[in-house]
């Protein structure tokens, strides 16, 4: 999504420490040091509306570029039969691909560079959710795909490749990891720019201390990106 140079390479350190912030934000409301930078979203449609040239289709069971075996839904959870997707452009350099169903939001070719004045894409997209689904309390799960945002994916590839080799002996075998809340790991990936991306969406969805991610769950995807999914629950059921 973004360039190396907005998002260097951070050691795991780097990343955990950025990672504990963003948990205690969504955790704990009088979590304040350092300051929580987002708050709850107040994106309006009609200032979408105002801003961008917007187009939306409905589609059954795929959508274009993203096939449905795409879309990994935990054991158990049937998938959305429908989609509504959604293209938001403001002016030339930043637009947005979103796509939505009842309880799902995802993410796809966002382009926002540096320095943008236009609405940010969690913000586009709980405002456009909230229009389709009415409450956001229905969302349970963020899709991000095709990342290839340089941060995230270095530190997804170097992850992957230990486990790897520390599962079946070989790298490039492992295909999907569970990231679950309550391990370094997780607290590290969450650290880095996609994963961070989305804690700023539950940071804008809900008030604090209501919903936190419980699981990411990233798989490879051929090429140099991942798609990965984060699943949201109310604290209190974790």
């Amino acid at each position: 999504m973004d360039s190396q140079a907005r998002d260097p390479i951070l050691s795991d350190e780097e990343a955990r420490i950025r990672g504990k912030q963003v948990i205690q934000w969504i955790e704990n409301p009088s979590a304040n040091d350092p300051p929580c930078p987002v708050s709850m979203n107040t994106l309006t449609y009609q200032q979408i509306q105002d801003q961008s040239h917007e187009g939306m289709f409905r589609l059954a069971n795929f959508m274009p570029g993203v096939g449905s075996d795409a879309l990994k839904f935990p054991v158990g959870v049937e998938s959305p039969r429908t989609y509504i997707q959604r293209y938001v452009g403001f002016g030339d350099e930043t637009h947005y691909i979103l796509f939505f169903a009842r309880g799902v939001i995802g993410l796809y070719d966002i382009k926002h560079p540096m320095g943008s004045s236009s609405p940010h894409p969690t913000d586009v997209a709980l405002t456009l959710y909230s229009k389709e689904f009415g409450a956001l309390d229905t969302l349970r799960y963020v899709f991000v795909y095709g990342v290839v945002n340089t941060q995230t994916v270095n530190f997804l590839n170097r992850h992957f490749e230990a486990q790897s080799i520390a599962q079946f002996g070989s790298p490039g075998i492992l295909k999907h990891y569970s990231y679950m809340y309550g391990t370094p790991e997780y607290e590290v990936l969450l650290g880095v720019r996609i994963p961070r991306t989305v804690g700023y969406l539950v940071l804008g969805a809900f008030p604090r201390g209501e919903r936190r991610i419980a699981r990411i769950e990233a798989y490879a995807s051929p090429g140099p990106s991942f798609n990965i999914r984060f699943d949201i629950e109310p604290i209190q059921c974790l």
